[in-house]
């Protein structure tokens, strides 16, 4: 499989070198890409965005990560459900996280790779996240969201959306690859994140509200959702800014990542770029579903009204 990545797919540090921009290579739908994009656009750093869907990122991960004569491992977001008999035992060793298809990496011209998404936000330039914060959000929240969201999108009920979202806008190409292998992914993807399994079910969305009370006790304290008007820059053009994020008046990378890590939980206006935006539209279209009742437990936290305002004012594209 290496072989075949090193053959097919682009140098990317090559050609990163040669063109001066960097690369972020992503699967567009993931939160924890949500919070390196993201965080790159708030430092207005350059970079062109390549993105690949679920299953065709493998090879062009593999050229990268392990296909040169440097490795470029993550060991960020380990990837399977967090409520299962295994996690404990594999969320604590590094060994079994590192993983060399994973998204989001970031190919700098100086040749250098950054694996994951704390450090691509590290690169953006804003404020940092202290190490407490960021354990808490990579190894507890980012997992119990992503098996939140799965097991919604994943539910039988709501097939055609999920068809949608991993189809719309979509060239020809791949969505005759994935008219071939959509049900393989459906079958492997509910088996990983025990989607049907209704005691784990319960079980991540009471971990994950108890997350949420224990986030606003601890971090929101001081939180402020009025806005005011600044100047943003020399020109003195104005934006609108909160009177108090989690840190004090000025925003941090805490900001961005614990709203990007929420955002399979609340799927707030414009997440992901919008990608969703269409998705959740047909979910409250969907009379009684479930999983609109679900994310909607959520969004009336104090922390889900947090992310909607953080969202509003700061996610436009």
């Amino acid at each position: 499989m290496i072989t075949i990545a090193k053959w097919s797919q682009p140098n990317f540090v090559a050609r990163v070198k040669s063109s001066g921009v960097p690369e972020l290579l992503t699967i567009p739908y993931s939160h924890y890409v949500e919070y390196a994009r993201w965080s790159l656009k708030l430092g207005k750093k350059k970079f062109i965005e390549r993105a690949y869907m679920p299953g065709q990122h493998v090879l062009p991960l593999l050229s990268l990560r392990v296909g040169g004569s440097n490795k470029h491992l993550s060991d960020s977001s380990f990837v399977t459900s967090a409520t299962g008999p295994e996690w404990n035992k594999q969320k604590d060793s590094s060994a079994n996280r590192k993983r060399s298809t994973a998204v989001p990496a970031l190919v700098l011209p100086n040749d250098k790779v950054l694996v994951d998404s704390w450090s691509i936000a590290s690169y953006s330039g804003l404020p940092h996240i202290n190490n407490e914060q960021k354990q808490l959000y990579d190894s507890e929240l980012g997992p119990l969201a992503r098996q939140f969201a799965y097991g919604i999108f994943l539910h039988p009920d709501n097939r055609d959306i999920w068809d949608m979202v991993l189809t719309k806008d979509q060239g020809i190409l791949w969505r005759i690859c994935y008219y071939f292998f959509a049900n393989y992914l459906w079958k492997l993807l509910r088996k990983i994140f025990a989607v049907g399994n209704i005691e784990q079910e319960i079980l991540c969305e009471e971990k994950l509200m108890k997350l949420f009370h224990f986030i606003e006790e601890k971090r929101l304290q001081n939180i402020d959702m009025n806005t005011k008007i600044v100047k943003s820059d020399e020109q003195e053009n104005e934006k609108e800014v909160l009177q108090h994020y989690i840190n004090g008046k000025t925003m941090t990378l805490e900001d961005v990542a614990l709203c990007s890590l929420c955002g399979p939980i609340l799927f707030p206006q414009n997440y992901c770029d919008g990608v969703f935006n269409e998705a959740i539209m047909k979910f409250e279209a969907k009379k009684d579903n479930e999983g609109m009742k679900k994310i909607q437990l959520f969004r009336e936290t104090k922390l889900g009204k947090y992310v909607s305002k953080f969202y509003e004012i700061h996610r436009k594209f």
